[in-house]
């Protein structure tokens, strides 16, 4: 398929190839342009975040609760890569598999929900 126009004195005329060729050589050129300007950037600044060792945003509280109800602790915490949030009662990982405990994450907000806290199940987590 080719175009042409008329213009004074001069006569234009194109070809889809040539027309294909230049969009290719524009990408081409694009592509090296954003190839040195990532490289430029890379010997700017560091890839990806710097290591950061986990710290607590928000520390859990102290609560009182009354014998057979919920209680729903909190904490947040940071850092690079995330940190992982255990849970521990009497220096033993909670076991939240018998049905008595909820964790839940959601970003770096952390909670434990003891589900009707009773006196056996002690008084520390």
């Amino acid at each position: 398929m080719k175009t042409s126009y008329c213009e004074p004195d001069f006569i234009f005329i194109f070809s889809s190839k040539t027309m294909e060729e230049r969009y290719e050589h524009k990408t081409h050129v694009h592509v090296q342009q954003m190839v040195r300007l990532s490289q430029l950037i890379c010997q700017v600044a560091p890839l990806g975040p710097m290591i950061r060792g986990p710290h607590f945003l928000v520390r859990l509280r102290s609560h009182t609760v009354f014998e057979n109800t919920s209680v729903k602790l909190f904490c947040t915490v940071d850092g690079f890569p995330m940190p992982t949030v255990k849970w521990y009662k009497d220096d033993v990982i909670l076991d939240v598999s018998s049905g008595r405990y909820l964790l839940d994450r959601t970003g770096g907000i952390h909670s434990l929900e003891i589900l009707r806290y009773s006196e056996p199940q002690g008084r520390d987590y």
